[in-house]
């Protein structure tokens, strides 16, 4: 395996960029934006019938991943709308024995992971998600003081569930299921379960501070939650995340441990009656200085944390 890429796009996003480019996508879902170049996407074989294509490593795309059954193809996510064509080429390259779309599983509601949806609905897929990301796909929404247009009714799911949903497949069974106010309220992994491959979407991309989706339901305790659940999965377990290489459990175990410093370091703080910015000036572990980005620093990040434990404290 090679080494896990960090979500180099997120090192160098303002929230701003990133409102725009994984948010605002073109393509019929919200007023233009501009495009990037669009560059050739990497197709991987992940295992039996199962294929990751993954955009470059400076690109805002989400990771796609693919899967070849004999009643037609599944996607997992769809990326941006303005590289569906890249992504149908990259489909057609595949050893699939139908090339036909009839799947789409849609790890959460972002557009950098949904946008290509309404391309392939059109064409006859069936989109599948949980119920709270068709509530956010079916109407507009507020994000960082920006309104996102409501995806079109065809792009949004027309089956959802709760709590989980098998699709028994000649060649496999695919399994997504929900693991609720992690990145956000909607966030679903699916496993491909004899391949022994899971696609978590955004509940992890890199060794970064991570950004949650604090309006539409994400939390940084609900992705923790995750986290710990992804790691009772089997140690061979191979881990897709939304953005960057595949990753095992070890990269899992590093974020577990941020998160629990991270939470650990303010409650110890508030518990001795420091404020925020004491708690800032003090700072994390020196072993976490790496995992700032341009879109969140330190102090930004344990204002994040302080301001989750604070609310969970009130709640007590």
């Amino acid at each position: 395996m090679r080494t896990p890429r960090c979500f180099c796009v997120m090192w160098r996003l303002t929230p701003v960029i990133l409102l725009h480019l994984l948010l605002l996508d073109a393509g019929g879902y919200a007023q233009s934006v501009p495009k990037p170049q669009i560059v050739a996407l990497h197709t991987a074989r992940m295992a039996q019938d199962l294929y990751l294509i993954q955009p470059p490593a400076d690109s805002e795309d989400g990771n796609v991943l693919v899967f070849c059954s004999e009643e037609g193809v599944l996607l997992s996510d769809t990326g941006l709308s303005r590289v569906v064509p890249q992504l149908q080429d990259a489909l057609q390259s595949l050893p699939c024995q139908t090339k036909l779309v009839r799947y789409v599983i849609d790890t959460h509601w972002h557009r950098d992971h949904a946008g290509g949806n309404m391309s392939f609905a059109n064409a006859g897929a069936l989109i599948i998600a949980h119920d709270e990301t068709r509530r956010l796909m079916s109407s507009d929404q507020k994000l960082l003081g920006s309104t996102v247009s409501a995806y079109p009714e065809s792009a949004r799911p027309a089956v959802t569930f709760s709590m989980s949903l098998t699709l028994h497949l000649k060649n496999g069974d695919v399994i997504a299921e929900h693991y609720s106010n992690a990145h956000t309220a909607g966030d679903v992994v699916v496993s491909f379960v004899q391949q022994n491959v899971l696609h978590i979407g955004d509940i992890y991309y890199g060794a970064v501070f991570p950004w949650v989706d604090v309006a539409h339901g994400g939390t940084l305790m609900g992705l923790r939650r995750s986290i710990e659940e992804l790691l009772h999965q089997p140690d061979s377990t191979i881990f897709v995340p939304g953005h960057g290489d595949p990753i095992s459990k070890a990269e899992l175990n590093t974020m577990a441990k941020m998160l629990d410093e991270s939470f650990e370091t303010i409650r110890q703080g508030i518990s001795q009656g420091l404020t925020l910015r004491q708690i800032q000036d003090k700072g994390l572990p020196d072993r976490w200085k790496s995992w700032q980005w341009e879109g969140m620093s330190t102090s930004a990040w344990i204002e994040n944390v302080y301001n989750e434990t604070k609310e969970g404290l009130n709640h007590q």
